[in-house]
């Protein structure tokens, strides 16, 4: 009798067990950052702004706020990167936003960061650096992943 008692509550929290690990992995493989931004415009035209369409995310985030951080910087440089708050212009949108063109026309350069939130959890991206060059072809400015 003591022995099918035990067998039944080793039998129970291992379902129980199974269930939370389930819920834990199906959470974590839900929750994805942004993993790379695509310019919805290929030439850059000043009036209409630069339209940026986030990619990568769960489909389950897109009705979510996402929280862009726009870090302006005057070199085009890699290694050369100022991500610090008094630089830094932050854009509520959800995975698409236009960044005016006072916000980025003086600058060759720009970095991007997103957040979003997911289940109860803050999602962070990497940083995206865009630079601005000109298209001889087209002749048009253009912003392009660096």
């Amino acid at each position: 009798m003591l022995f099918m008692k035990t067998i039944k509550f080793v039998l129970y929290l291992s379902i129980i067990l199974l269930f939370e690990s389930c819920d834990s992995k199906s959470i974590s493989t839900r929750c994805k950052s942004v993993n790379n931004i695509q310019v919805k415009n290929y030439c850059y035209n000043a009036l209409d702004g630069l339209a940026l369409v986030a990619i990568g995310q769960d489909e389950s985030q897109n009705g979510n706020q996402f929280i862009w951080y726009l870090y302006p910087q005057i070199d085009t440089v890699k290694a050369s990167i100022n991500i610090s708050s008094n630089n830094e212009h932050i854009i509520l949108g959800l995975n698409g936003i236009i960044i005016q063109d006072s916000l980025i026309n003086s600058y060759p350069k720009f970095i991007l960061k997103i957040t979003s939130s997911c289940s109860r959890d803050q999602i962070t991206s990497e940083y995206f650096h865009f630079v601005k060059r000109f298209d001889v072809r087209l002749k048009c400015y253009n912003w392009q992943v660096q």
